[in-house]
């Protein structure tokens, strides 16, 4: 049991990356969004399976003098995700919704 709990622990710290992906694709939509690890890429032994729903994020631009986008802040509620060993599909972990932010600089190209 103590292995399992260790993969999942090293599952969910891999998924945090992958949440990420599954907020950006859910922003303002609260469809469900799910994607798949083959064995190696998050987990070592087993294919991971996220899926994220719910969740709601609002998207803020803030721009210079000149009215170009200079930084995006996105925030709201992340999707609550369930993270499944697709190996063994009664082993699920589950976390709740919870706050969401991500800063994204843009760098201004040269005219």
């Amino acid at each position: 049991m103590r292995g399992m709990t260790r993969r999942l622990g090293i599952a969910a710290a891999a998924a945090m990356l992958a949440a990420w992906t599954v907020a950006t694709a859910a922003w303002g939509d609260s469809a469900t969004t799910v994607q798949v690890f083959p064995a190696g890429v998050a987990c070592a032994d087993f294919d991971l399976q996220v899926e994220g729903s719910g969740g709601t994020i609002k998207q803020h631009a803030f721009t210079d003098r000149s009215g170009q986008v200079v930084r995006v802040v996105l925030a709201g509620t992340g999707p609550a995700l369930a993270l499944t060993n697709l190996t063994s599909p009664a082993t699920t972990y589950a976390t709740p919704s919870n706050g969401s932010v991500t800063h994204i600089a843009v760098t201004p190209t040269a005219p």
